[in-house]
């Protein structure tokens, strides 16, 4: 399995770089090395893990994340100096699969490497996209536009509904029951409460107007038109 991992290092430093891919060639591993932010194009990068230095020079990382969930979705290991747990859990929202903090060695990332691998091929992400929003049901993480998308639980269950079957209507029941499990005390307001906040949060982040419309009189789907 591990003869068909290929890596994208995104590091500043050569030497460092140098040592990095000399250690991953001899155990089979491709690596292109991308040494400055012009040799970096986010649209021509097809390996399937990607390891990013932090501090890489002029390098955007979270809007690199969430892009290569929108156009690749390859495997991705940050190399941090960062120590706050709010910031590396940050990192994961956007995206992330993995971090690393200082200090480690060439053996450290390699081994975490392996490991973010192995979670990859035996959890597998579920991922959704429509049109400019990303929804990864594994690590219940939301983006839109190049950004994170806070939801809670229940606005991230029903977008999920509406864009695993987009421009197909879901009537109000059917909805609560995915929502709550049986439409037995279904409740209108609550569900109704819940679907204008999740339209709010998607039309004021994203690129279209719009993303949900109402059908009929009891139906809403995923409908930019």
């Amino acid at each position: 399995m591990l003869n068909q991992l290929t890596v994208t290092l995104i590091h500043e430093d050569p030497k460092f770089s140098a040592q990095l891919s000399a250690l991953l060639e001899s155990h089979q591993m491709p690596v292109t090395t991308i040494s400055t932010i012009d040799d970096l194009d986010e649209n021509n990068i097809n390996t399937s893990m990607i390891i990013i230095h932090e501090t890489f020079p002029r390098l955007n990382l979270k809007k690199l994340l969430i892009a290569n969930k929108l156009h690749r979705n390859a495997l991705t290991l940050v190399l941090t100096n960062a120590v706050s747990g709010s910031y590396l859990e940050s990192l994961l929202d956007s995206g992330a699969d993995d971090y690393l903090t200082r200090p480690y060695t060439i053996e450290d990332i390699y081994q975490k490497l392996l490991s973010v691998y192995r979670n990859g091929i035996l959890k597998p992400r579920n991922i959704y996209r429509f049109k400019d929003i990303i929804l990864d049901t594994t690590t219940r993480s939301a983006f839109i536009n190049d950004q994170v998308l806070s939801l809670t639980e229940k606005e991230f269950k029903l977008l999920t509904v509406l864009v695993k079957q987009p421009y197909q209507p879901h009537s109000n029941t059917a909805l609560f029951e995915k929502l709550w499990g049986n439409a037995i005390y279904e409740d209108q307001t609550s569900l109704i409460a819940i679907m204008n906040s999740l339209i709010n949060k998607l039309n004021a982040a994203g690129s279209y107007d719009h993303y949900i419309r109402k059908f009929g009189e009891e139906s809403y789907m995923m409908d930019v038109r």
